[in-house]
């Protein structure tokens, strides 16, 4: 999970001034990973959605029982489905709303998601690739998929 974190951070973050926001949401999430015994494996997940927003580009509205798809061309929640294939379904975008909402520590009381994580990891990664130009493949992601299953 490291390994793929840190391609994700190698490939998103800019060398630029000082973010101490940034820093600090790391720093407790990557302090958080390395107390842990047992990780959830939302963890890396967590990471991915919530550094959209240090990033800039997290969804303009909230995931509501009305806008329950994710257009990711858009970055925003829409009420129906968008005419291109780049969205997150009910399912996922609730996921990626709750993801942005909630504290590391609260991972452990998520519901059980009833979608794929792996299909969930592969549009959010498609939503960075949207919005990040050059961010590319990721090589540590079979990597991450085999220690998963």
């Amino acid at each position: 999970m490291v390994l793929f974190l840190s391609e994700i951070l190698n490939k998103t973050l800019p060398e630029e001034e000082s973010n101490p926001d940034l820093f600090a949401f790391l720093h407790n999430a990557i302090c958080s990973l390395d107390e842990k015994k047992n990780i959830t494996n939302y963890y890396h997940l967590f990471i991915l959605v919530r550094l959209i927003r240090f990033l800039g580009f997290d969804p303009a509205n909230q995931f509501s029982e009305r806008n329950r798809f994710l257009d990711m061309r858009e970055g925003t929640f829409v009420s129906s489905i968008p005419v291109h294939r780049d969205f997150m379904d009910k399912e996922d975008a609730r996921l990626f709303s709750s993801l942005m909402n909630v504290y590391v520590d609260q991972l452990d009381t998520l519901p059980d998601f009833q979608g794929s994580k792996r299909d969930f990891l592969e549009k959010v990664l498609l939503y960075y690739r949207i919005h990040l130009e050059g961010m590319g493949k990721i090589k540590s992601l079979d990597i991450l998929h085999d220690v998963f299953n």
